[in-house]
């Protein structure tokens, strides 16, 4: 995971993948896998861009490392989640929480891809649910309490107090 975080990621979204099947339809484990990719991106985000050229004393670039950018990381960890959890309430509410979280407490340049995901999710909460409640549940911040099932702690208490 430490050398590969892109390959750990996609670990995590095939673990939610396989719970949404039509198969064994599990969204509580996606909403679990949602809960440690949400901690995942906070720490990558929070370690900020790194260098991608190691440069020798003389400031010669010797070392070149490619790697994943935050669009990147927002697309392996989200997509799929999206695509096959979308059609369910906690799975809906619980990317939209942790979009919303990650764009309050992260770097001002990680934001417009958050930005630009909050509205994938709300855009597929409105296509998926026909009813007004179910879209406003779908929208609903879960309570101050830290509730693994539908959204992480300390931030979400602030979004909740906010509203």
């Amino acid at each position: 995971m430490r050398e590969d975080v892109l390959f750990g990621i996609r670990q995590l979204v095939d673990v939610a993948d396989k719970a949404l099947s039509p198969g064994i339809n599990d969204p509580t484990t996606a909403v679990q896998v949602l809960d440690e990719l949400h901690e995942l991106l906070r720490r990558i985000a929070a370690g900020g861009p790194r260098s991608d050229v190691y440069r020798d004393r003389a400031g010669v670039a010797r070392v070149f490392v490619p790697r994943a950018t935050w669009q990147q990381y927002l697309d392996h960890a989200l997509e799929e989640i999206l695509l096959y959890g979308r059609h369910s309430l906690h799975v809906s509410r619980r990317l939209r929480t942790l979009v919303i979280d990650l764009e309050q407490t992260v770097a001002a340049e990680y934001r417009p891809a958050l930005a630009a995901y909050r509205q994938r999710v709300d855009v597929c909460i409105d296509e998926e649910f026909e009813a007004q409640a179910d879209r406003e549940a779908a929208r609903r911040l879960p309570p101050a309490t830290r509730d693994r099932q539908n959204g992480t702690a300390s931030a979400v208490v602030s979004l909740t107090e906010a509203s």
